[in-house]
């Protein structure tokens, strides 16, 4: 007969080959549309990843709103009561309003930042780009052509989606949910009978298999490399 150690040894472990597997998925899925050639296959398979990644969206909203929200409040009425402190300024509201405002800033600080320099680089790579073409028009064809030729390089290298999947948004949220991790596998390791170990890690893996799956596919979307993201998914 198992003692309980050993359960929750073997609950842990499963829960991280699940989590991790959930959250490789979309990294093949990704994998494979590259290699997909044919035109209208991979279009549909656009659309899927698209809906997916809406959904993944839902997936947080609901977590924060329905999860990590009313843990907050919680905690908070604990300690006031606690502390026989009485208090109608809604503190738990404010706390999360404040720290994704906090997140949004810092995000919208580094992409402006990094807007910024991209197009130092595009203007100065454009320029030198432009006089090269310019000149060698200019030999061939004439000033005409050669203006044209200028013109085309620089409207194509300055074309930047830089807000789009940001890494840093997608390293905020691994970390937050890393944070959340290590407070579901503590309330495994804190249960006090095989039943409790069991029901909890059968809720526990439910929304954390859908959570690694949305994680795995906001981070495949971001501009981080595979090896980035299969190290920041372990």
């Amino acid at each position: 007969m198992w003692n309980i150690i050993t359960i929750k040894g073997i609950v842990l472990v499963v829960m991280f080959i699940i989590t991790f597997v959930c959250s490789m998925l979309p990294v093949l899925f990704v994998r494979h549309i590259r290699e997909t050639h044919d035109s209208g296959r991979r279009s549909r398979y656009q659309v899927l990843l698209s809906l997916m990644s809406c959904s993944a969206g839902g997936v947080f909203m609901g977590t924060c709103i329905l999860d990590l929200f009313p843990d907050v409040q919680q905690q908070l009425d604990l300690l006031m009561d606690q502390n026989f402190a009485t208090q109608s300024y809604p503190v738990a509201e404010f706390i999360v309003v404040f720290g994704f405002l906090l997140v949004l800033t810092m995000e919208q600080i580094v992409l402006d930042y990094k807007e910024q320099s991209l197009l130092n680089q595009s203007e100065t790579g454009s320029l030198s780009g432009a006089s090269q073409g310019y000149n060698t028009a200019a030999d061939h064809c004439g000033p005409e052509h050669a203006g044209a030729h200028s013109h085309n390089i620089f409207d194509h290298s300055v074309h930047h989606d830089i807000a789009s999947h940001s890494s840093l948004r997608s390293l905020l949220l691994l970390f937050a949910l890393s944070l959340h991790s290590v407070f579901e596998g503590l309330a495994v390791g804190l249960q006090g009978t095989i039943d409790d170990v069991v029901s909890l890690f059968l809720v526990v893996i439910f929304h954390k298999g859908i959570i690694s799956f949305s994680l795995g596919l906001n981070m495949v979307q971001s501009k981080l490399s595979v090896t980035q993201v299969k190290t920041s998914l372990i």
